[in-house]
């Protein structure tokens, strides 16, 4: 499909969204619903896609086995797994709304539980602070996606991230008491139920104020819809936004009371 098919796609996707009231209603009073506002206005217009034109390009690259220097002393099986992986995960679309989070709410310590090849890494590194300490540690239990990713972001030249071949429990909680807070954490890892919660609750022990968490496939399975259901009722949860494939909380946000809104938006 061609650049302006897909956009002229997603803008009727997007003009049918914005029709949901509970967004329209509450963006002028809510942080993070007036990002999300704009991040949806932000894909209609072609130019914003040329902001991250250079990661989808060594995406495609490596979709269509022209990256050398990822795929450098690799075997083939290694190659025809990599190929198969960068097919997981969201799309730019998705991934970009992370990255205007972390931009306008000035975000300084990411963390990612599920790495893959690092172009969802990518997305946020690029979005932290540059004159300031920010880093983004993001885990991966696969040992050829974690060196692979490490290649993607050399190539990027991005170097604010720590790849960490790393995944349970205690090993990322380790990770995250070095740290003096966590501002935003993406949780998209084995999609078991009491994994994701257990994961859930460390962040919340060491979260920052007014910190956000996202989940990617919450309807994957009854267990993650499940944990969802779970997350956004939990008290330290002040918003919580629906966008059908993710899941978006903030915790301790400044309204005085909950918020909750659907967005069905139906990107890759």
């Amino acid at each position: 499909m061609k650049k302006n098919q897909i956009v002229e796609s997603l803008s009727k996707s997007i003009s049918r969204s914005l029709l949901t009231p509970p967004l329209a209603v509450q963006r002028k009073n809510n942080p993070l619903f007036k990002i999300v506002n704009e991040w949806l206005t932000d894909l209609s217009r072609p130019s914003y896609y040329e902001k991250f034109r250079h990661i989808e390009t060594l995406r495609n690259r490596i979709r269509q086995r022209g990256s050398t220097e990822v795929f450098s002393d690799r075997s083939e099986s290694e190659i025809d797994w990599i190929i198969e992986a960068n097919s997981w995960g969201c799309s730019w679309q998705w991934l970009s709304l992370f990255h205007n989070i972390i931009e306008k709410m000035q975000m300084r310590n990411g963390i990612e539980i599920g790495t893959c090849l690092g172009f969802s890494s990518a997305y946020m590194a690029m979005a932290l602070p540059k004159n300031s300490p920010a880093e983004l540690h993001t885990f991966e239990i696969n040992p050829i996606l974690c060196s692979t990713a490490n290649r993607v972001l050399k190539q990027l030249n991005l170097e604010n991230v720590n790849v960490r071949n790393q995944y349970r429990l205690h090993e990322i909680k380790k990770t995250i008491r070095s740290l003096q807070s966590v501002d935003f954490v993406f949780i998209d890892g084995d999609h078991e139920k009491q994994d994701t919660l257990s994961l859930f609750q460390i962040m919340l022990e060491h979260a920052s104020p007014n910190a956000i968490i996202a989940f990617d496939d919450i309807r994957w399975s009854m267990g993650m819809r499940e944990v969802w259901q779970t997350v956004r009722k939990h008290p330290r949860v002040s918003t919580s936004l629906d966008l059908h494939r993710l899941g978006l909380c903030q915790l301790n946000g400044p309204q005085k009371r909950r918020q909750q809104a659907y967005l069905p938006l139906f990107l890759h």
